[in-house]
């Protein structure tokens, strides 16, 4: 069980302010944050009650797997309010396709080595052979 101090914090942390934020909001003053985050943070019970929060805050500006899957299948079947032409359902389907790994997966080339020749010219040494060719008119 937290105190309200703590859970606060928590709270401010699963809500996105920075951990900081979070302490300073919560009534922790400034010295004490500045040396003990990291170790409010590694407490056992904070650990746990941040990962409770996280698994309970869903942002609803933010579409799920599931959500995005199901717009994808209304498009695919025609279920839309608006007509929806054979080339948007290919595409829907093609999305759907790479977001559940229906798809093999791309082949890129792999260098297995690599040389790179660096060559070092002094600036002076550049201008001498600059000097030696004869100029063309």
């Amino acid at each position: 069980m937290l105190n309200p101090r703590d859970e606060k914090a928590c709270l401010n942390i699963a809500k996105g302010m920075n951990k900081t934020e979070s302490l300073s909001d919560a009534g922790f003053d400034s010295k004490w944050i500045a040396t003990h985050t990291t170790r409010w943070l590694k407490r056992a019970n904070i650990q746990a009650r941040l990962t409770e929060l996280q698994a309970l805050v869903t942002t609803p500006a933010v579409a799920s797997l599931q959500e995005k899957h199901e717009v994808l299948t209304k498009i695919i079947r025609e279920q839309v309010k608006q007509p929806v032409t054979a080339k948007e359902q290919v595409m829907a389907i093609a999305e759907s396709n790479r977001m559940t790994g229906d798809y093999a997966p791309e082949k890129h080339l792999v260098a297995s080595k690599v040389i790179f020749e660096v060559v070092y010219r002094r600036e002076d040494a550049i201008q001498e052979q600059r000097d030696e060719v004869p100029a063309t008119e």
